[in-house]
């Protein structure tokens, strides 16, 4: 029982982990677009108009500031004995899973109020789809679950080799592929959703055969 709890402990922690880099990732992107985001949180209509170019600033510094902080949280644990021992953890993955219900009830809300309007997230200008609202529970719940875990971890790799920076590599590794998963993996959906509707509005299901280069010169002529 002792193991199976340790590699919970590690998934978890990689989850949350991975939920940080998508949250640096995305302050980052977002100051680099700051006007863009602006005008998304305007067209969303949920917010006070003096209260918009607040809150994007808002969301941008929580962005970085909690993703930094899980971030620099994590890496510091490469010095360590245990895979998360940085006293940074623990607030950064309370900060994390704060962020990660506000987004979740944001976007929810978003969702059923106007349910056309962008998302502004990372997967570009789409509607707010349901893989969105799931990666923000899942790091929601995972960065919950890990914060306790910077008092007394128990990392699987560490206790059977004694190597804590093996245990600490273990996270940073998935975290990173699973960061690049749950950026990708909504866009990816959203793509397919389309073609699928176009298919679908087709005559018989099929797309729409679109007229050949040389029949639209014809018919110019």
């Amino acid at each position: 029982m002792g193991a199976l709890r340790s590699v919970a402990d590690l998934v978890c922690s990689a989850v949350a982990v991975a939920g940080g880099l998508l949250l640096l990732w995305a302050g980052l992107g977002h100051a680099r677009e700051f006007g863009r985001l602006r005008a998304t949180l305007l067209s969303h209509g949920l917010l006070p108009g003096g209260q918009r170019r607040a809150g994007a600033a808002v969301l941008v510094a929580a962005e970085v500031g909690v993703g930094g902080a899980v971030i620099t949280g994590v890496l510091s644990s490469l010095r360590g004995s245990s895979a998360l021992p940085s006293r940074l953890v623990l607030p950064a993955m309370v900060g994390e899973a704060l962020v990660y219900t506000g987004f979740l009830a944001y976007l929810t809300v978003l969702r059923r109020v106007r349910p056309g309007a962008a998302c502004g997230c990372l997967s570009g200008d789409g509607p707010v789809r349901a893989p969105v609202l799931v990666r923000a529970g899942v790091f929601a719940v995972a960065a919950a679950v890990t914060a306790p875990l910077a008092r007394n971890p128990t990392p699987f790799l560490g206790s059977l080799t004694g190597l804590g920076r093996l245990a600490s590599v273990s996270v940073l590794v998935p975290a990173l592929v699973l960061a690049v998963l749950a950026a990708l993996l909504p866009g990816s959906l959203r793509v397919a959703s389309a073609a699928q509707a176009t298919s679908a509005d087709a005559p018989g299901g099929r797309p729409l055969a679109q007229p050949s280069s040389r029949t639209t010169s014809l018919r110019r002529q």
